[in-house]
């Protein structure tokens, strides 16, 4: 009986994007198609987007920046926060 109640655990998509979409409007979406995504879905939806962050969302890197987009410079690696730098000396 419990494994009715149970739901079955959706798959994880690769790419988390937060995007700003208007002056103080943020917006939070799930992919794992990243050209995909900025062509056919968040530039139809909201053409006026000024930038957004992507994020990896699955294994070691998780939780990581992994590229930035602007609608003027289009998608780009992100570059190396000063935390994110090891320390040589």
């Amino acid at each position: 009986m419990s494994d009715r109640l149970t739901r079955p655990e959706k798959p994880k998509r690769k790419f988390v994007v937060i995007a700003k979409v208007d002056s103080y409007v943020f917006v939070k979406y799930r992919c794992n198609d990243l050209e995909n995504f900025f062509k056919r879905f968040l530039l139809v939806k909201f053409p006026q987007a000024r930038f957004a962050n992507v994020y990896c969302n699955k294994g070691a890197n998780k939780s990581l920046l992994l590229y930035t987009w602007g609608n003027k410079k289009g998608l780009e690696p992100a570059k190396a926060v000063s935390g994110d730098l090891q320390k040589t000396a």
